[in-house]
């Protein structure tokens, strides 16, 4: 399936490259973007299909997984910052946990901007993985709501693309 919807985007993709120099490049710079936006939903809703129950758990060092998905959105350009203690491994499964973690920072950068916090804690024997941000927040009548796939909270403020599929792929996973 994700063969059959990526095909006609790299088509696109290239049809775009061999038309440099014949628009303009900010019209051509929003095309690619837009093309961007499309993969990377096509990314989560291929993510949110696969099965968790697929993946075997394993023993994890959240701390160092945390540390990884925030490195790597660092590297997107998010300023994320980590309080991370140090947890005994646990058993989780490795690539649903970083979606779930990678979904978290991604919405704080998208919808909040300003810094980000991933900060890991444990307490009563468990451990606590926290996303936290300074944006406007989910007033809690909606939080079951945005839970759900395919759901986001209001298309035209959001001012960003997305399939309304992070915080159900990281609910799931949760």
């Amino acid at each position: 399936m994700s063969h059959d919807l990526r095909t006609p985007l790299a088509r696109l993709r290239l049809e775009l490259e061999m038309l440099e120099g014949c628009i303009e490049p900010a019209t051509r710079g929003a095309m690619v973007e837009d093309l961007d936006d499309m993969n990377a939903i096509i990314d989560q809703f291929m993510d949110f299909m696969r099965s968790e129950a697929a993946e075997q758990l394993s023993p994890v060092n959240l701390a160092e997984l945390a540390r990884s998905c925030a490195e790597r959105a660092a590297r997107g350009g998010a300023r994320v910052t980590c309080r991370l203690d140090d947890v005994p491994l646990l058993m989780v499964r490795p690539l649903a946990m970083q979606r779930a973690v990678d979904n978290l920072i991604g919405n704080a950068s998208r919808h909040a901007g300003g810094d980000i916090v991933v900060e890991l804690r444990a307490a009563e024997g468990r451990a606590f993985l926290s996303v936290f941000d300074r944006g406007p927040g989910i007033p809690p009548e909606l939080v079951e709501r945005l839970k759900e796939p395919f759901t986001r909270r209001d298309d035209s403020r959001s001012g960003s693309s997305g399939a309304g599929l992070g915080l159900a792929i990281a609910s799931r996973v949760a």
